[in-house]
């Protein structure tokens, strides 16, 4: 699943592939909601191979395994993760929960990591909700915490555009770049 970009079209996905094809994109799934998934339009681009991904619930989850390349679900209940086992999780960072003292309430814990590499699950981040995001500091501040998570307990993780228009996507080595931010020792500026 490395190297492909996931995004959400909305009846503008020649738009879309042209802006793929600009930034060097190789590999692109279009995502679309359960209840559109059989009006998508097949696309054919000469540069790009194009899978097909379908955003679901609990409820959807059986039958868009069979229909798509890729079920994705969006903040998952741990119930989806440890019975339904969707191809992809992303958002998990996002809800209106209160931070806790000592570290953020990030959606993701030791558990649902282990969930997430026993039943072959990929995290996924969006980057269309951090360029989107109000709050962008407690939510690279959530993301941060979950791929450290992901690291201690060798979950899989992507990172993906998810854009819904062209302005939104973002060349693929800024997005993998992206994946490092973990990995960099940041300077605080007050020390104890």
């Amino acid at each position: 699943m490395n190297n492909i970009d996931f995004i959400i079209p909305n009846k503008n996905e020649k738009l879309l592939i042209t802006k793929s094809e600009q930034l060097g994109i190789k590999r692109l799934c279009l995502v679309y909601e359960f209840k559109d998934f059989e009006k998508r339009k097949k696309m054919i681009s000469g540069g790009i191979k194009i899978f097909y991904g379908v955003l679901c619930n609990l409820n959807e989850l059986g039958k868009a395994r069979r229909m798509a390349d890729f079920t994705l679900v969006k903040n998952p209940e741990r119930k989806i993760i440890e019975n339904k086992k969707p191809s992809i999780v992303f958002d998990l960072e996002l809800g209106s929960r209160k931070d806790f003292m000592f570290q953020r309430n990030s959606g993701l814990n030791h558990i649902l990591c282990r969930l997430l590499v026993k039943n072959k699950i990929t995290y996924y981040i969006n980057f269309s909700q951090i360029l989107e995001s109000k709050n962008k500091q407690v939510l690279l501040g959530r993301i941060i915490q979950n791929l450290r998570l992901c690291n201690k307990y060798k979950v899989k993780v992507g990172v993906g555009s998810f854009a819904r228009k062209p302005a939104q996507m973002r060349n693929p080595q800024d997005m993998k770049s992206f994946l490092k931010l973990e990995k960099k020792k940041f300077i605080y500026p007050y020390k104890n």
